[in-house]
């Protein structure tokens, strides 16, 4: 019975979460006048398809048009099952949700070509089909008129619009719960690294294929869910009511209530929908009036009403005090004695023991063994990176030719080169970023890249391969130790689902998430406040954090891009003799892409030069510093 006390804890929280969203309707219902409850229900019905829409511009960063299409299919798919089939309530709202899901993630599929507004013009296409079909589809879809929803009866009692308004309060109060979860989940900071760096979030592990396309049919599942409310609300169904007038005011809904949370997404719906009803009593001037309203928001918080609100609220907390909040202290207490072995002895020690998916999660993240070091670096090991031969082209431009490299294990290697001589495209190619047209390169001495196959950047990152970019990628809206726990994003395995339902198993990845980002900012000597957003911290500590969210993953490869790019010499200095101690302390190979060459060939072990594609010399820093060669293609006589 032990194995089932977490998911039996979870089951009766969110019976009890569905309880209390059930007594809110109730109350919505009985405490107000019939006009305000059916505002309030519209309120809750546009809140619950905003959340949803919210959840992918705000957090995934994939525009969409199509919300109101498949509000269309779950108003019409609940109408039509329940007026021509003898389908219960209950499957008159499953079965179009589902179906809508399955339609959202066959869009999803669409956004991985597409980006930004090219996706915008895709799904205003689905808008515009769906409408066609609305018009023209036959007396099924009411002749282009729509049709009057039926009366519902549950044991006997007739639903009545009043009482349809209270089950949308509920049910916006149970969706809103539920994106919470996903938003500070690791699902939740994956997504905030995707929507602003979609290469680094794939070379951090994330697979963006599943990401986006469960985003998309999440947004659709909730866009269906409140079609299917929307009609019982009004009773009736029309295709004037799923038009592009009403996309436009689901975008306006969530930029005015601020993109990227889920309280503004309510918050700007409730206000933007309750104001032409506040209005309503000056008449003419009733337009003038709002637009006067939108305006001065705009002007006064251009990133929307709820995070101007948190940004307020945060320098209230940092002029009253500068000590950590109590959350930060707690999580710092449960992450070590959630991660601390379990011993053998008394009750006490007991009492201290990890759960079981914790401490599972602790092993396979923080207590992993290292292969014994051999006496020399290299030694009867494979190379953790080896390019055999590799040769990448763009169009009739060869940037890579014959390109034959190894990365010795336990060393930092540099690859130094003149501009355009192939280390990006090299390091794509590892990557699968781009094709290799010959060759092949491996890791730990299994192919991933060859010119007839090509594996995605976050297979490669799962075989324990970690990178940094010239310009560090770490998640606007995110703090720095949330950015940090990014790293650990692969071994968590967190679904939508159960990101949203917050399982034990999530909760749990979530103490050892944290307990490790905090070991990996202390690795890399981080001294600033890990709470603070990562817009606010310094080029120097972004690098620190992105090289910590590297390091938590605790991969055996690290590919550093330009790592220096704008950093002073002495921070630069001081990072390269990180990456030597790391090194030399743990037996990881690195491999530094960089042109400050007074630091490769103080701090590497070996240096590879490449020019126009090819490998001029390969060996000890000394031999290539006096390399004819090298000093003619790169270093120059003087």
């Amino acid at each position: 019975m032990g194995g089932w006390a977490g998911p039996a804890r979870q089951a009766r929280g969110w019976a009890l979460c569905l309880v209390l969203a059930l007594l809110v309707g109730f109350l919505v219902v009985r405490g107000v006048s019939a006009y305000w409850v059916s505002v309030l229900g519209a309120v809750a019905v546009a809140g619950i398809a905003s959340i949803g829409l919210n959840l992918l511009i705000g957090n995934a960063g994939l525009i969409s048009l199509a919300t109101p299409a498949f509000m269309a299919v779950g108003a019409y798919g609940a109408g039509i099952l329940l007026l021509h089939s003898h389908v219960t309530i209950v499957g008159a709202v499953i079965i179009p949700v589902v179906v809508a899901v399955i339609a959202g993630g066959l869009l999803g599929l669409l956004a991985l070509r597409l980006r930004g507004f090219y996706l915008g013009l895709a799904t205003l296409g689905l808008l515009e089909a769906i409408q066609w079909v609305l018009n023209q589809g036959g007396t099924l879809f009411g002749s282009g008129y729509g049709f009057a929803m039926p009366i519902v009866t549950v044991g006997g009692y007739q639903l009545t619009y009043l009482d349809w308004c209270g089950i949308s309060a509920g049910f916006l109060v149970l969706v809103a719960a539920g994106a919470v979860s996903i938003r500070r989940s690791a699902l939740g900071r994956g997504l905030a690294l995707m929507r602003e760096h979609e290469m680094a979030a794939g070379c951090t592990g994330m697979n963006i294929v599943m990401m986006k396309v469960g985003a998309f049919a999440l947004s659709a599942g909730l866009g269906a869910l409140a079609g299917v409310l929307m009609a019982n609300v009004e009773g009736a169904v029309s295709p004037t009511e799923f038009s592009l007038t009403l996309a436009v005011s689901q975008l306006a809904f969530i930029i005015f209530g601020g993109l990227g949370t889920v309280s503004g997404a309510i918050v700007g719906t409730a206000v933007l929908t309750l104001l032409p009803e506040y209005f309503r009593s000056v008449g003419q001037n009733e337009g003038i009036l709002y637009a006067a309203v939108l305006l001065a928001m705009v002007i006064v918080a251009p990133r929307g009403i709820v995070p101007l609100a948190i940004d307020s609220a945060r320098r209230i907390e940092r002029r009253l005090s500068d000590s950590p909040p109590s959350w930060y202290a707690a999580g710092q207490h449960v992450t070590r004695r959630v991660l601390r072995r379990p011993t053998a002895g008394g009750p006490a020690a007991a009492a201290d023991a990890p759960s079981s998916a914790a401490a599972d999660l602790a092993a396979r993240l923080v207590v992993r063994p290292r292969p014994p070091a051999p006496e020399e670096p290299g030694a009867g090991r494979p190379s953790p990176i080896a390019f055999e031969k590799a040769e990448v082209r763009y169009g009739g431009v060869v940037a890579v030719s014959d390109f034959d490299f190894d990365l010795r294990p336990g060393t930092v290697h540099g690859l130094i080169g003149p501009n355009g001589a192939g280390k990006s495209s090299a390091v794509a190619a590892l990557f699968g970023l781009v094709k290799l047209t010959a060759g092949r390169v491996s890791v730990n001495g299994v192919s991933v890249q060859s010119s007839t196959s090509r594996v995605p950047p976050w297979t490669v990152a799962r075989r324990g391969v970690g990178r940094t970019f010239q310009t560090p990628a770490a998640g606007r809206g995110l703090t720095a130790l949330e950015s940090v726990e990014n790293g650990l994003f692969p071994q968590l395995q967190a679904g939508y689902i159960r990101s949203g339902l917050r399982t034990s198993a999530v909760s749990a990845g979530e103490v050892v998430a944290r307990q490790s980002a905090l070991e990996a900012l202390e690795l890399v000597r981080f001294a600033g406040d890990v709470r603070r957003p990562v817009e606010q911290l310094s080029l120097g500590e972004l690098r620190m954090v992105e090289l910590a969210r590297v390091l938590a993953a605790r991969p055996a490869v690290i590919v550093l891009d330009e790592p220096t790019s704008g950093m002073e010499m002495a921070d630069s200095a001081a990072l390269f003799s990180l990456l030597r101690d790391l090194t030399r302390s743990e037996e990881r190979a690195v491999l530094v892409v960089e042109h400050n060459v007074r630091l490769i060939f103080e701090y590497c072990d070996d240096v590879t030069v490449m020019g126009l594609g090819r490998v001029i010399a390969t060996g000890p820093p000394v031999a290539i510093a006096g390399h004819a060669a090298v000093k003619e293609a790169y270093l120059g006589h003087a």
